[in-house]
């Protein structure tokens, strides 16, 4: 579960660096997607991390 969140933050940065590199300001649009994948890594990272839980204590 580590890997695949490790996997998911790896991405999110390649995104927002491509973007950088590509000399756009940080509009709006840009904006809105960075707060998407943030908001998309967190509560998935939730998730991942409360189905662990869920794990352990069952076991």
């Amino acid at each position: 579960l580590r890997l695949w969140s490790g996997i998911a933050w790896i991405i999110v940065a390649g995104i927002i660096i491509t973007l950088m590199l590509k000399g756009k300001e940080p509009g709006d649009e840009l904006r809105g997607l960075i707060t998407v994948f943030a908001f998309l890594a967190s509560a998935w990272y939730c998730v991942v991390q409360y189905r662990k839980e869920q794990g352990e204590s069952q076991s």
